[in-house]
């Protein structure tokens, strides 16, 4: 949409060319028609003319020349907003790093709390700080500790 402003001067500078290539011809071709040993009415008039296309090949190089200029100008330009693009770029994403790094201290203090909240439950219920509470026994061991190994309960 911008363009390469490294390719836009790079054009600019064609274009410079280009105009002083312009100029050159108008003058060598005012030149010939001057040092032209034709001396009538005519030749006068040929010289006139010649003059008129050496004006109006100036004007056609001043205008190369202005729209060179303008490339050059809207090459800086590019350069600038690239340069402003970057910045915000960099300040959007130091930004989120910023809040990404708020966010995992505010979750590592949640946790700790979280952590130190269940620890407390735990001390408070009188099974905290030592072995992990042992899972529920089936009803059938329970009876054999109870009644001893080899005795059986029936109902009946």
């Amino acid at each position: 949409m911008y363009g390469n402003p490294d390719e836009l001067d790079r054009i600019a500078g064609e274009i410079e060319k280009r105009a002083d290539g312009v100029r050159d011809r108008a003058k060598k071709l005012d030149d010939d028609a001057r040092k032209m040993e034709w001396h009538s009415v005519a030749a006068e008039r040929c010289r006139e003319t010649v003059g008129g296309d050496k004006r109006q090949l100036e004007k056609a190089a001043d205008g190369l020349t202005e729209a060179a200029a303008l490339l050059r100008r809207h090459a800086r330009e590019v350069r600038e907003l690239i340069a402003m693009i970057k910045k915000v770029s960099e300040a959007v994403v130091g930004w989120f790093t910023s809040a990404i790094d708020r966010f995992e201290r505010a979750l590592d203090a949640f946790n700790q709390a979280a952590s130190d909240f269940a620890n407390g439950v735990a001390d408070v219920l009188g099974f905290g700080g030592g072995q992990p509470p042992s899972p529920p026994q089936p009803p059938w061991t329970i009876g054999s500790a109870i009644y001893g190994r080899h005795r059986c309960i029936h109902r009946g």
